[in-house]
């Protein structure tokens, strides 16, 4: 079975195991479709080397991709907020007026 978390995608032996095969790192990775289109493959590359899957169908490989895709993508976020300084991160949320969006979502809250 195949798990999927923020940051990894754990592939364990059977459906019982407890003890993962193999844990891929998203951050920086990159997902594709196999070339061979006839089946529902995909591709997850990172810097060390490529994972291939298969899905049960056309719908299930969307689900997939989009899934691990968006993953991928926290994982860029994560990694642009932790350890910048906090002036850094509210000039990328940057809002109204210098006010960062966060604040602005918390206020439109509060007047509700």
């Amino acid at each position: 079975s195949v798990v999927l978390t923020d940051e990894v995608l754990i592939v364990f032996r059977g459906k019982d195991a407890d003890i993962p095969k193999v844990v891929v790192v998203l951050e920086g990775a990159k997902v594709r479709r196999k070339a061979d289109k006839k089946k529902f493959g995909f591709v997850v590359e990172t810097a060390e080397m490529e994972f291939l899957f298969d899905a049960e169908s056309e719908d299930e490989l969307a689900d997939w991709i989009g899934a691990i895709e968006g993953a991928v993508e926290a994982c860029k976020v994560r990694s642009r907020i932790f350890g910048a300084s906090l002036q850094e991160v509210l000039a990328r949320m940057g809002g109204k007026g210098g006010v960062p969006k966060v604040v602005e979502r918390c206020i439109e809250e509060l007047e509700l």
